[in-house]
């Protein structure tokens, strides 16, 4: 089930990415500063090219969510691996008893 705030941040991202300015040359994908603008050209190798040049990184921000979603990510990583840990050592312990 979508959350009402997952359905906003969609609406959000899909309503400034998809708008008229998408079609202009230099359209920015998001309003910040280092964001990508699109490529001038539209071949296949043109836009392969522009994908390739964009990089690894990209913050949380550019798709529309907080600045501390990454931090929330990682915590709930850590604690999906803690879990997971945990119950292997608990059967382990079970075999060996």
């Amino acid at each position: 089930m979508t959350k009402p705030v997952d359905q906003e941040v969609l609406d959000n991202i899909v309503n400034s990415t998809f708008s008229a300015d998408c079609f202009n040359v230099g359209f920015k994908l998001v309003d910040e500063d280092d964001a990508p603008s699109l490529p001038d050209g539209s071949s296949k190798e043109e836009c392969f090219a522009w994908v390739d040049s964009l990089p690894s990184y990209t913050p949380p921000t550019w798709i529309g969510l907080d600045a501390s979603a990454e931090e929330v990510l990682a915590k709930n990583m850590a604690e999906s691996v803690l879990s997971k840990v945990l119950q292997v050592s608990e059967r382990q312990k079970e075999a060996s008893e």
